[in-house]
């Protein structure tokens, strides 16, 4: 017989009280792409890169990925993955991940 995952068993009591509550409907959310070299350069998939001047960040960043503010990404072919997690990475994720 199959398992449950352990997490079901986290179970809030039936009486409990919650300040908020707050309902996502994950259909109307767009898939998110990076464009660059830190979590903070993504985008929605269909978007653009945006343009900015003046960061040097910025533009060491798309030099490194050969990439052009103003450029879309959708069809662009894949050459180069990231595996990594800025947070909460576990290392069996990552092997996970890297057995692909």
């Amino acid at each position: 017989m199959p398992r449950c995952p352990r997490w079901r068993a986290l179970c809030s009591d039936p009486d409990a009280r919650f300040d908020a509550s707050v309902d996502i409907d994950a259909s109307t959310l767009e898939p998110m792409i990076t464009y660059g070299t830190n979590p903070g350069m993504v985008m929605p998939l269909g978007g653009a890169i945006p343009r900015i001047s003046g960061n040097a960040v910025y533009d060491k960043a798309l030099g490194y990925m050969g990439f052009h503010g103003g450029e879309v990404m959708l069809g662009k072919p894949v050459d180069v993955v990231f595996i990594g997690s800025c947070t909460n990475g576990r290392l069996e994720d990552l092997k996970a991940a890297a057995s692909i």
